[in-house]
């Protein structure tokens, strides 16, 4: 990203560079919560500091559960409930 910045904005000085994450959300069970609260509201939240390196499945299980499919047998039933305190 720094070497695309200086290309971009060749007179910049940059003095120093860090990373952070964005978010980590932490879930009770352990696994994300992929669940539907209503008719219209569906939820696919805490990564549990994993999100980087399953978001694709976790995009794609959401996405199922919007269109009202079932997730596959690999996961059991309640895998993905959501849990409020």
């Amino acid at each position: 990203m720094v070497g695309m910045l200086e290309q971009m904005v060749p007179a910049i000085e940059i003095r120093s560079v860090a990373t952070r994450p964005c978010m980590t959300a932490y879930t009770a069970s352990g696994a994300p919560y992929i669940d539907r609260l209503s008719d219209r509201v569906g939820v696919a939240v805490g990564g549990n500091a994993w999100g980087i390196m399953t978001s694709e499945e976790i995009g794609r299980l959401a996405a199922a559960m919007s269109r009202g499919q079932e997730f596959g047998a690999e996961y059991g039933a309640g895998t993905f409930r959501a849990i409020f305190a």
